[in-house]
C-alpha cells in the first residue's frame, strides 16, 4: 500500500474514532457535524464545492446499506480534498482514486480496532458484524481479511466475482473442494439464512447466504480461515 493510500485510510478511521464512541458509525450525522450538505439527486453520487460549502448528492432510491457506504465514500473524498495539505490524486488516475476512497469508506464505517474486537468476540460471525456495523454482507466480508488471517470470496449466482485475502496469505489459485461444497450447500438451501461450515486439516470455511436476494442475484460470501496454506 502506498503512502497516499495509507494517509487516506488513516484520515477515514480517525473521523470515526474522533466522532463516535463505537459502532455503528452514522455517516449522515458525521456529514452534518462536518458541515456538509446532503441532497437528493437523479445522477450518480458526487460532490461539489459551492459558495456555501461542500454539497454531496446521492440518489434517493439506494438500499440503506448501499446508501451508507456511498455516503461514507463521498465524505472521505470531501475530507481528503479539504485536508491541509489536500490529499490529491492525479486526474488521470480515476480508477486508483476510486479504489482508495472505497477502502477509506470501509475504514470509516468499520474501524479496524472496533471491527477486530467485534469479530474476535463473535467468532467472526458475519451476520453479527453486518448488523453491528450496519453494512452490507459484502462490505463486512471484505473487511474480515484486513483484521484477521482469512480469505474472502464473493460468489454471485455461482460465479466468483471477488477473491481476496489477508496480506500475509498466499492464496491458492483454485478453490478447495470443501470451499465449493460449502458454497454449494448455501445455494442448495436458499433462501435459508443458515451459514454452511466445512473444516479440513488446514482450514475452516463458512459460506454465508447474503439475504435478501437483490436484482435476481443470489450472493454467497465465503470466508476461509487457514491454519496453514
Amino acid at each position: 500500500m502506498d503512502d497516499l493510500s495509507d494517509r487516506i485510510r488513516e484520515l477515514a478511521e480517525r473521523l470515526a474514532l474522533d466522532h463516535f464512541d463505537g459502532p455503528p458509525v452514522d455517516p449522515t450525522a458525521l456529514a452534518e457535524r462536518l458541515g456538509l450538505v446532503i441532497e437528493e439527486s437523479v445522477t450518480a453520487p458526487h460532490w461539489v464545492l459551492r459558495s456555501s460549502g461542500p454539497v454531496i448528492s446521492l440518489p434517493a432510491d439506494l438500499p440503506p446499506d448501499r446508501a451508507r457506504f456511498i455516503l461514507a465514500h463521498e465524505v472521505v473524498e470531501v475530507q481528503c480534498a479539504l485536508a491541509v495539505p489536500p490529499l490529491e490524486i492525479a486526474r488521470d488516475e480515476a480508477d486508483r482514486a476510486e479504489r482508495m476512497f472505497q477502502a477509506g469508506a470501509s475504514d470509516l464505517l468499520m474501524p479496524r480496532e472496533w471491527f477486530e474486537a467485534e469479530g474476535t468476540a463473535s467468532g467472526w460471525d458475519l451476520a453479527h458484524l453486518r448488523e453491528r456495523f450496519e453494512v452490507s454482507w459484502e462490505a463486512a466480508a471484505r473487511r474480515v481479511p484486513a483484521c484477521t488471517p482469512a480469505a474472502c470470496c464473493i460468489v454471485d449466482n455461482g460465479v466468483v466475482t471477488t477473491r481476496l485475502g489477508s496480506p500475509q496469505l498466499s492464496l491458492p489459485r483454485r478453490w478447495d473442494p470443501l470451499e465449493r461444497e460449502a458454497v454449494g450447500a448455501a445455494y442448495a438451501a436458499w433462501p435459508s439464512p443458515t451459514p454452511h461450515e466445512r473444516e479440513g486439516p488446514h482450514f475452516r470455511c463458512v459460506a454465508w447466504p447474503a439475504l435478501p436476494e437483490r436484482n435476481r442475484i443470489r450472493r454467497v460470501c465465503l470466508l476461509t480461515y487457514p491454519s496453514e496454506w
